[in-house]
Formats: structure tokens, C-alpha cells, sequence
């Protein structure tokens, strides 16, 4: 990918079987002028128009047929944030369940924020789980408040040089 002068920050957010809630944080992120990535993991016909409602505010949204989980959701994803914004910067990765408020995702989405993980966790000196503390002490220090040690929805940023890797 060429470098740009702009950074632009999407916000991926995977969701099976969403509520207004996603609603509601689509269109939060719009008012910010955010790009907005879905991924319907397969949450069947019962949740459509809450996509449905998403794309009308703004949103991308791409689907997957029968749930996948998690992990395949951001991978696609990511693949997609690839293909609908070429000159992107890269990708924060939010809850549809409202755990991530939008001054969280705010936080992430800024270049400092983004360059301080990426030298945390791309620091081949350090063990990999060494990375990961160092990883959580940034996003503490984002956040200003102490992040719980196991939170798997935590809101991560991935610059795009480690797209391409991910999206695979």
C-alpha cells in the first residue's frame, strides 16, 4: 500500500444476532465522520433490518451466510476494509454489544494510538507475551483507566502494513 499524507481509521465491528444498540453506535461513529465496517456473522433473517438500518445511516456491511464466529468475521472483515478503502490507515475493532463506548474507539482511532501499539506489539526483541503487557499498558494508558487483563473484545488497532497479514 502507498503511504498517504491523510490517516483515515475504520471502525470493524463484528456482530451475530445485533440489538438497536449497533444502531445506535453506527450512528454515533457517522456524526464522527468514521467509516463504518460490519460484519452480519450470520445472524439470520430476525436481525436484517438492523443491518439494514446501519446501511442506511452510513455503514458498510458485509455478511456471512450461517454464523462463523468471531475470529472469521474480523478476518473478512478486515479483507473487505481492504477492498472498499484502499487508502486506508488502519482498523479499530469494536463490540456490537455496546461494551466499546464511542470515546473508547475514539481514543484508538488517532495515529499516536495506532503508532504506540504497533511498536509495542511489533517489537521482535521481546516475548511475545511480553508484547501483549506492553500492548495492554498502551491501551491503558488510552483508555486511563486499567483495562481487564483478559477482555477479548478489547478495542485493538491493526496499522496497514499488518492488514494484509491479518486479512488472510
Amino acid at each position: 500500500m502507498e503511504k498517504q499524507d491523510t490517516f483515515r481509521a475504520v471502525v470493524l465491528i463484528p456482530a451475530y444476532k445485533p440489538d438497536e444498540r449497533l444502531v445506535q453506535l453506527t450512528r454515533e461513529l457517522k456524526e464522527e465522520k468514521l467509516d463504518v465496517l460490519l460484519v452480519d456473522d450470520g445472524g439470520q433473517q430476525a436481525f436484517a433490518h438492523i443491518f439494514d438500518e446501519c446501511r442506511a445511516l452510513g455503514a458498510e456491511v458485509a455478511v456471512h451466510a450461517v454464523n462463523q464466529g468471531k475470529g472469521r468475521a474480523l478476518k473478512t472483515g478486515l479483507n473487505a476494509a481492504l477492498n472498499l478503502w484502499p487508502d486506508l490507515s488502519g482498523v479499530v475493532t469494536a463490540d456490537a454489544d455496546g461494551q466499546h463506548t464511542l470515546r473508547d474507539i475514539l481514543r484508538q482511532a488517532t495515529p499516536d494510538a495506532a503508532r504506540l501499539l504497533v511498536q509495542a506489539i511489533g517489537n521482535e526483541q521481546l516475548s511475545f507475551s511480553l508484547r501483549i503487557d506492553c500492548a495492554k499498558d498502551v491501551l491503558n494508558r488510552i483508555y486511563g483507566k486499567q483495562a481487564p487483563p483478559e477482555q477479548p473484545g478489547s478495542v485493538r488497532f491493526v496499522l496497514e502494513e499488518e492488514l494484509e497479514r491479518y486479512a488472510k
